[in-house]
This record gives C-alpha cells, structure tokens and sequence, in this order.
C-alpha cells in the first residue's frame, strides 16, 4: 500500500508551490494574468488529483525529490495537451455545434408549422353542392390563386381538378362576388359543371367535412393528419334512419320545403347531434322525423346570383333587398306593407344572401325563417300601401278641419250689449 504520510507529503509540497504561483501570479498586469489563466486552472487539477491519488512510494519519493514538483507536472501535461487536448476541445465545439444546430432546426421547423397553419386559417376555403349532385372543394393557395377539386356525389370519385389563376379571380370580381365568390364561378365553368341539368346555377355551401369520407379528397388526408385545421362544429343532417344527407358549416342556413310553403332558416352547432334550426332547438333525428312526418325535405340555402329579391320574415314581417351603385338598399315592412325600416349598406363583394343576413343580424331577426316572395309583387303593394297611408293622413287632416268648422259654427259668440245713454238719466 502506498504510504499515507508520503502522499501527505507530496500533497503539502505541491499545494505550496502552488499557493507561491498564486501569490506571484496576483502580482502581475492583467494581461499577464490572463496569458496565465489556462496555466493557474490546470495546476489547480492537478492538486486536486494529487489529493485523490495513491501513489506507489517509490513514484511518490521521485516527485518529492524534484525542485518544483507542480511545475514539472504542468510541463509534461502541456506536452500532451498539444494533441490530446486539443482534440478534446475540437471535439468538444463540433458536438456542440452539432446539437444547437439540431435544436435550431427543430424550433424552425416548429415555427414554419405554426406560419403554416396559421396562414392557412386565414386563406379562403368552401366547400360547394353544385346541382345537387357534385362537391366543389375551392382552396387559396399562394400567390392568391385557388386549387379546385371536384367530387361527384353519389359515386364518392373525384371527376375534375385544376388551379384558378388570381387574374382569373380578380376579372369574376363585382358588387355580388368577393375573391371566393369569383374563384368559384371561373372553377364551374372551368370543371364543366355548368353543361349539368341546371347549368351549374344551383350553388350551395356546405360543411367543410362533408369530404371527410370522400378518400381522395384533401380534406380526408387533413381528417387524419392535420385535424386541427378542420372546423369541429360542422352540423350534420340525417334522415331518420341515421344517413348522413349533408354538413353545414355553422351559421349557415338550409332551405326546408313541404308540400305547401318553402322557407329558409339559419343553423347554429350546439352539439355533435342537436342543432338550432331557427329559434327552435333540434336533436338531429328529431328534426328528420319532423320533416318526413310532414313530406318535407331540406338542403342546403342555395346561393342567389341576383341583384334583387324579398323574403318574408317570420309571420309579421317583410324584407326587400336591391343592389345600387357601390351599395345595398333595404326596406323592412310590417304585414300591412308598412314601411318600418329602411337603410344603406355599402358592402361591396357580398352575395344577396349575405346582405339580407346583415339587415336581419341588425335588426335582431335572424333567427325568424325566411320566405321567399316576389320582389316586385311587394314594392308593388308596399307603394300602394304608401299610397293609402297618403290619403288617410289627407282625409284625417280634412276631417279635422270640418269638425273644427262645425264646432264654431255651433258656437256663435253673443252680440255686445249697447251702453244705455248716460244723458238720458
């Protein structure tokens, strides 16, 4: 065994001498001190090891022997620290190098995934029933032009797809079509659509998932792998034996027709399986038992391509809406076709449908059904209510002024009395 007291020894003597390096070394110009640092940090290593070390005694006694026991020790150690260090600290920078720039790239990649998603939810995004029978998947992509992709219904196969340039979108634009509006049109008539039995006219929005099963649609591959960038409170419309017949996006309005009367009425997501319809609240079953028990059916709202039209509004209203020069004009009538509201909205960009959902968000209506109606047929009768407001108003006004007439002539004032002659008393 090495000896203890020889190993004392050596400790004491090399804790000395460096205690003396210390002690000149504290002495110097800074910048001598720093040509040193590397020097001091090592040497204090090495007394750190000798306290840890058992050398043989024989090892021990040479090194208690030597004149400068720490100095010679640090000069064989910067012998070899010409190689072996250096390749430590070499290694040592490329490792590091290696993993921050390992770090760097995943943050990056995490940032570009966040802008990505993030400027997808900002680009314009529909999905379409054309016809009743084929789904228009409409797409921004960079540079603002739109990707198309078209399904047919039934058969689930897709049967055309294509790219809307922005040029193509910007010339669609007008008071009635924004950017999506445009891109939709150019991609019917691109898609060969409108050779359809209704000619491509009969548009509607649906749901976004409502290609979620469709297996090559875009919208199944992001059902799977991006989930997030799909909206969860689509409303699903079934029949009663539980198939699926449609998705709406929230918000969005369905047109209902019974044998009798067709009206139209906004949805709102409460749930997976109960949803507004109206003012009225629906599990999504209960509704398609209501219709079929009343031969109704119902689809999505169809978009109307027009510059004028009328509704009626719940039971006691009427809405007449026309486009004018850089805006909307809109009348609101009572169910005598009195006048109660009317106004400006300059929108441009905006279908008719969405005009008319404006006015009645406005005036707190929204949730009322809405009736198609002629839109001529109710100026008509609103002019002629007018009218006849005009003569009543005349005939009161007169009938006010003969029984002001009759009244003073049943009121005749009393001849002054005549002053008797004061001279003759």
């Amino acid at each position: 065994m090495a000896d203890t007291e020889l190993s004392s020894k050596l400790y004491e003597k090399v804790s000395a001498e460096q205690d003396k390096f210390r002690a000149w070394l504290m002495d110097q110009p800074p910048a001598d001190i720093l040509n040193h640092a590397v020097e001091y940090a090592v040497r204090e290593d090495i007394l750190m090891e000798i306290g840890a070390l058992e050398l043989p005694d024989e090892q021990a006694r040479a090194l208690l022997a030597s004149p400068d026991t720490m100095a010679d020790i640090y000069k064989t150690f910067s012998k070899m620290a010409d190689t072996g260090h250096m390749d430590v600290v070499r290694e040592s920078i490329e490792d590091r190098a290696a993993t921050l720039s390992m770090e760097q790239a995943v943050e990056q990649a995490v940032q570009e995934a966040v802008q990505t998603e993030m400027e997808m939810q900002e680009r314009l995004e529909a999905v379409y029933l054309v016809d009743r029978s084929s789904l228009l998947h409409l797409k921004e992509v960079q540079g603002g032009d739109f990707e198309y992709t078209v399904f047919d219904r039934q058969t689930r196969q897709k049967t055309a797809e294509g790219k809307i340039s922005l040029d193509d979108v910007l010339d669609g634009i007008d008071p009635t079509h924004d950017h999506l509006a445009a891109a939709r049109a150019a991609a019917i008539g691109a898609a060969g659509l409108q050779s359809g039995p209704l000619g491509g006219s009969d548009v509607a929005q649906v749901g976004l998932t409502s290609l979620k099963d469709f297996r090559d649609s875009d919208i199944r591959r992001r059902s799977i792998w991006e989930p997030e960038t799909l909206p969860k409170d689509d409303i699903r419309f079934i029949n009663s034996g539980y198939e699926e017949q449609f998705r709406l996006p929230n918000g969005g309005k369905i047109e209902v027709e019974y044998p009798d009367r067709t009206f139209s009425a906004k949805c709102e997501y409460i749930d997976d399986y109960h949803t507004y319809v109206g003012s009225e609240v629906y599990h999504i079953c209960q509704f398609a038992e209501v219709l079929e028990r009343g031969g109704g059916v119902c689809r999505p709202e169809p978009e109307l391509d027009a510059e004028q039209a009328a509704w009626k509004i719940g039971w006691n209203a009427y809405l007449a809406v026309e486009c004018g020069a850089g805006h909307w004009d809109y009348h609101l009538y009572d169910e005598k076709f009195n006048e109660t509201k009317s106004g400006e909205l300059e929108v441009v960009g905006c279908s008719i449908n969405e005009v008319r959902d404006m006015v009645l968000f406005e005036n707190k209506l929204e949730r009322r059904s809405m009736t198609p109606t002629d839109h001529g047929m109710l100026m008509e009768k609103a002019a002629m209510r007018e009218q006849e407001a005009q003569a009543e108003k005349r005939e009161s006004v007169l009938g006010q002024l003969s029984a002001l007439k009759s009244s003073a002539k049943g009121h005749t004032a009393p001849a002054p009395t005549k002053k008797r002659d004061e001279a003759s008393l």
